[in-house]
């Protein structure tokens, strides 16, 4: 189970449990005082033993795999670029809901619409998205998000 805390805040309990080692403390004493098992600061302790100060930073979390691969993310662009009526809408604009109905049409995988805010997001999607939401507001149509 993870503790509770910011990423930041367990970065500085793992310092904080370092300098109690190096000050003489006993495993079982710093585990008390920084509310850990003794188990932990094991691991800590060899972390550091073996990497250094860097081994108790605070890592990013990397996320999930991504559900489309990079070859499917250029094709996605490829079917966007083609317009919302080339695939069966009665006009071009291209919502989330469209998007993620239009991946799941052409490559079987399901997102949720938060999913497909996240793929926009995260992919090369946000450049073509801002040049049709720029095209659309000079054409007087909006595209919704």
């Amino acid at each position: 189970m993870r503790p509770t805390g910011t990423k930041q805040q367990l970065e500085i309990r793992r310092r904080v449990a370092m300098a109690l080692l190096d000050a003489g403390w006993g495993i079982r004493q710093v585990a008390r005082q920084v509310k850990a098992s003794p188990g932990s600061v094991c691991r800590w302790r060899d972390t550091r033993a073996q990497q250094g100060e860097a081994g108790l930073t605070a890592k990013r979390h990397p996320g999930s795999k991504p559900k489309l691969n990079a070859v499917q993310r250029r094709q996605l662009l490829v079917l966007l670029s083609q317009g919302a009526r080339a695939h069966g809408w009665h006009n071009e604009l291209w919502t989330l809901k469209r998007i993620v109905a239009l991946i799941e049409r052409h490559f079987g995988t399901l997102y949720c619409p938060s999913g497909g805010t996240h793929l926009r997001r995260d992919t090369v999607i946000p450049q073509w998205f801002q040049a049709s939401k720029a095209a659309a507001a000079s054409d007087g149509h909006a595209v919704h998000c």
